[in-house]
């Protein structure tokens, strides 16, 4: 089957408000610590990875923010259309997958922004890896980051990047494969195809 990407910007745009500060967040969920960087689990920090790998831009660094439990990267939006003038906050978090949910509610108090301007990119275990999709909102389908999410903020109501991570032709539960590393074959397919998918869906959110 074909990889697919689900760009809408319909979609992307149904719920947006302009944040007051105008501030977006990009929240890219993940395990801490080297034995879980490769895995399928973080695909959404190999997404931010590749992304700041492939602007050379050496002094763009992770810092870390203890108040919000998570490591950020902050850039000002310039007055370019269609982007919006704003600050966009990259943050990865230093709790573990099922207490992602304090880092997006400290993020979000800090910055003053509101839910439907958290991205949250994150691992998907029912989609073949090569798809990528964005969904404006959903249920957690599964996903303890997400759980934690949804209860830490009341609301499903907030953007989603979901990065396919099932091997192909798997039918096995995902506890079988999350915690594992991409093949050679795959990883190919992830810094050809599946980053790049997802970098575009990131800049049409953060136009929108």
């Amino acid at each position: 089957m074909k990889p697919r990407t689900n760009i809408s910007n319909t979609a992307m745009a149904r719920n947006y408000r302009r944040s007051p500060t105008g501030t977006k967040i990009i929240l890219a969920l993940g395990n801490p610590g080297a034995p879980y960087q490769t895995t399928r689990h973080n695909a959404g920090q190999l997404i931010l990875d590749t992304y700041f790998s492939s602007m050379s831009a050496p002094l763009l660094k992770w810092k870390q923010n203890k108040k919000c439990h998570a490591e950020t990267i902050q850039i000002t939006i310039k007055k370019t259309p269609p982007a919006r003038a704003g600050e966009v906050v990259y943050a990865r978090p230093l709790t573990y997958m099922n207490e992602s949910g304090t880092v997006a509610r400290e993020l979000l108090k800090k910055y003053g922004a509101s839910p439907n301007h958290l991205l949250v990119i994150h691992d998907d275990s029912d989609l073949i890896t090569g798809n990528v999709k964005f969904t404006a909102s959903s249920r957690a389908a599964g996903h303890h980051g997400v759980e934690s999410i949804i209860r830490a903020l009341k609301t499903q109501n907030f953007p989603r990047l979901r990065i396919g991570i099932r091997p192909p032709m798997s039918k096995g539960k995902s506890e079988t494969f999350v915690l594992k590393r991409f093949s050679a074959e795959e990883r190919i397919v992830f810094e050809k195809s599946v980053a790049p998918k997802a970098i575009r869906l990131m800049a049409s959110w953060l136009a929108c």
